[in-house]
């Protein structure tokens, strides 16, 4: 456990610096493209006969080639994508923390050319190993550092300071302050390319690898060199580097000439004799891809149910089968992030001792056929082996990568759950702000609190239309001085699988943000008035039921009145026990065509109702205008109604205005015995409150109104 926990702590700790952030959030900025390659690749290699001769016969072989311009436009230009896209998100938080006045499109473009500029063929511009997958690790690099150059020249160049008018177009600005820091940029790559060349280091790192490969040969057939093999290639996997394309010379050697072996000496009828083959690693170790990803989807979907990690493991796990596994590896993503770095690396040479000493031992038999690898895990575990021991040994490798991936899921679900409630309060935060900023809104921001409220707003308005069953109504009791239930106020509760209670306040800036209040109210009415007729059918005929409804739908929806008409009309309820709830510290419209709307449901026979009465600025044209049949005392009266004398005396002069224009009255917020009896001294005598009861569900409310109103 304490190893875990230091593992925890490491990880958070790299998983929270401001570059590896800004890498993970560009992979995933990627992932609809990654997404599309995997399934394209995997369509294009099903291997079933039947399916390409199909196939081949309906289009000839114009599938195919769609399939691989799809593919080109997806995986064999990752790198490109990745150097943009990483370059974008990092800017993106640098522009947030620094205030910087930066164009982000302007930064990712010049950390595009910086790449183009340093690796650059001399007959091409750009060689395919660089411009795809296997090129991702110097994108990468080139966008994290062109994106500090740029920057660093933005702030120190003066010349960008000499560009203003105030009568020129804002972005022809912007592209020239760009000007000096994006060909600084890309003149320091283009430099840097050039001394590399010259100094002879790439010379210097081809003899490395081949150092390496000549150490691979001298032990070539042990196990120990074929844990070295997956190290390094699941090492370089991590970092972003495509370790099978970098050590495919070694394995061409090494590996696939043993494969060879066994095959020819199958042909001659012998027994085959070599151990570690290309099918050894990519039947038995690489299933699913690098890291055993097979093994990591089949366990996010045991473990990771409690975030959406396990919906990348669903549209990854059919790729998954034909071992292509980008969508894992770039989308969860899998490099950079330290909490996958262990059980990555150590899946693989698990799997190779468990696989080699089965083959030593004879449990398992050795590969005797070649088999692509987009080969179907289990399939492949098969046909390389001629046997079903092969397959059997496959789902032991599958079970023992499962085991040690979901330790590492667990961890890693424990640090997006800790960060999803830091996003999800500093989301509170902004709706309990006074005042917000109607342009910044945030459903439009691109960060974490932006995709936080955007998935909300998707929630809620399945919640709106019926999809999902989340939101339901509470009903908090109105009680009379001598305790009997005279009514009830609907409130909107929302129990999020996730984040728990929303409040209310977080719902409608959601709803104001997303243009969804109408629909709100529309549920909010038909839910209330429903549940009325509940009541009046069940004998409560003497309970009136209030339900918010918003300035903003009041003055923009026009389908309002033949709402609530249809509302009416359908439940056959009497408009006595209907009211709607209008908070008095929001200014409402009082447009002519407004004052119409109110005239409308007040002939229906509806009751207004003002809540929050006395705090705001147009308390008096609501009884002005004889619009309010019940006035609602605001919670700050009531809080202070025993120590503040200005409150009892504004509280007084309330009751005798509802007195002398007949209109009803109600304090909110009473949770004291001293309050409740202040309140009943200054002549009100219907309240609602905690000191009464909270809100209650349906049933509950029910057993309060029996408990609470005894037949006479």
């Amino acid at each position: 456990m304490r190893y875990f926990s230091y593992v925890e702590n490491a990880a958070l700790n790299i998983s929270n610096n401001a570059v590896i952030k800004a890498i993970r959030k560009g992979l995933l900025y990627m992932m609809p493209l990654v997404l599309i390659g995997s399934f394209v690749l995997m369509f294009l290699n099903i291997p079933i006969a039947a399916f390409q001769n199909f196939m081949n016969s309906l289009f000839h072989d114009s599938w195919r080639e769609i399939g691989l311009k799809i593919h080109n436009g997806t995986f064999q230009c990752m790198a490109l994508l990745a150097v943009m896209s990483i370059s974008y998100a990092y800017i993106s938080d640098i522009k947030k923390a620094g205030g910087l006045d930066i164009n982000p499109i302007f930064v990712s473009l010049t950390a595009f050319s910086s790449y183009l500029a340093y690796f650059r063929e001399e007959n091409a511009l750009l060689a395919s190993d660089n411009a795809s997958s296997t090129g991702v690790f110097g994108a990468i690099i080139v966008a994290i550092v062109a994106t500090q150059l740029f920057v660093w020249f933005y702030r120190v160049v003066p010349f960008r300071d000499a560009f203003y008018s105030y009568d020129s177009d804002t972005l022809l600005l912007t592209s020239l302050r760009s000007f000096l820091p994006a060909l600084l940029t890309v003149v320091v790559f283009a430099l840097s390319r050039l001394l590399i060349d010259i100094s002879g280091i790439s010379q210097f790192i081809g003899r490395i690898y081949e150092n390496m490969s000549m150490a691979f040969a001298g032990s070539s057939g042990n196990l120990f060199s074929a844990i070295v093999f997956a190290f390094i290639t699941n090492l370089l996997w991590f970092f972003g580097l495509h370790g099978t394309n970098i050590l495919d010379g070694i394995a061409r050697d090494l590996f696939v000439v043993a494969s060879e072996t066994n095959v020819e000496l199958v042909a001659q009828g012998m027994a085959p004799t070599q151990i570690l083959t290309k099918e050894f690693f990519d039947a038995f170790v690489y299933m699913g891809g690098c890291g055993c990803t097979m093994g990591l989807m089949i366990a996010l979907l045991i473990a990771g149910r409690r975030s959406n990690i396990n919906q990348v493991a669903k549209f990854s796990f059919f790729p998954g089968l034909f071992n292509i596994n980008e969508m894992m590896v770039y989308g969860l993503p899998i490099i950079f992030n330290p909490y996958y770095l262990v059980p990555f690396l150590l899946a693989p040479i698990v799997l190779c001792i468990t696989t080699y000493a089965a083959m030593r031992l004879g449990l398992a038999p050795l590969t005797i056929a070649r088999v692509e690898w987009t080969t179907p895990v289990i399939m492949s575990g098969y046909v390389s082996t001629g046997s079903v021991a092969g397959a059997i040994m496959q789902l032991f490798n599958l079970a023992v990568s499962v085991c040690i991936y979901i330790p590492f899921i667990r961890l890693y679900e424990r640090n997006l759950q800790k960060r999803n409630r830091e996003v999800f309060e500093q989301l509170k935060q902004e709706a309990f702000k006074d005042e917000r900023d109607p342009a910044d809104k945030i459903i439009n921001r691109n960060n974490e609190l932006g995709n936080l409220a955007r998935s909300l707003v998707s929630e809620l308005n399945d919640c709106l239309h019926g999809k999902i069953d989340a939101l339901h109504m509470e009903y908090q009791p109105k009680v009379s001085y001598d305790g009997r239930v005279v009514g009830a106020e609907a409130l909107m509760r929302w129990e999020h699988p996730v984040h728990g209670y929303i409040s209310p306040l977080v719902i409608l800036m959601l709803c104001e943000e997303a243009n969804l209040e109408n629909r709100l109210g529309e549920w909010v009415l038909k839910t209330a008035f429903r549940t009325q007729k509940r009541w009046t059918d069940m004998g409560y005929e003497d309970i009136r039921l209030s339900a918010n409804l918003s300035p903003r739908q009041l003055k923009d929806d026009e389908d309002l009145i033949a709402l609530m008409t249809a509302i009416v009309k359908e439940t056959k309820l009497n408009p006595y026990y209907m009211e709607l709830e209008l908070t008095e510290n929001v200014a409402v419209d009082q447009s002519l065509t407004t004052r119409k709307k109110l005239e409308a449901i007040k002939d229906m026979g509806i009751s207004i109702s003002i809540d929050d009465f006395g705090m705001g600025n147009s308390s008096l044209l609501y009884l002005r205008d004889l619009y309010a049949n019940v006035v609602k005392i605001d919670i700050t009266l009531v809080r202070s109604i025993n120590t503040d004398r200005h409150s009892q005396g504004i509280v007084h002069s309330i009751v005798q205005l509802c007195n002398e224009l007949e209109v009803g009255l109600v304090a909110e917020g009473v949770e004291r015995e001293d309050q409740l009896q202040k309140l009943h001294e200054l002549g009100c005598d219907c309240y609602q409150g905690f000191y009464f009861s909270k809100s209650l569900r349906f049933d509950d409310f029910i057993r309060y109104v029996d408990t609470h109103n005894p037949p006479q």
